[in-house]
């Protein structure tokens, strides 16, 4: 494959995406997980190596755009369906997402 001047494959592109607050706990964040890869899939002989952040450790109401239950009640139904809703976990969500990308 093709090389830059300082040795890196030109073929390779680093991606960092993050699991949203509305999708911690494991499933949820399987889920997005998933969705991701699958939006990022290309046949362009494109080497996509992809980096996955929590953005969020949990919902928080002292933080004023946060609308964790509106959200909530905005996501498809089958994420709905996947586990609990995060802002009734708050203090262990984070760690089930944590084990999902592990």
């Amino acid at each position: 494959s093709a090389r830059t001047a300082d040795g890196r494959d030109e073929n390779v592109v680093h991606v960092v995406t993050k699991v949203w607050y509305t999708h911690l706990g494991y499933e949820r964040t399987m889920i997005s997980v998933a969705e991701s890869l699958h939006d990022l899939t290309t046949d362009r002989g494109v080497d996509i190596r992809v980096h996955i952040l929590l953005h969020w450790p949990r919902c928080d109401d002292g933080i004023a755009w946060m609308n964790c239950e509106g959200e909530e009640n905005l996501l498809p139904q089958y994420v709905r369906d996947a586990g609990p809703p995060p802002h009734l976990d708050k203090d262990n969500a984070w760690a089930e997402s944590w084990k999902a990308l592990v």
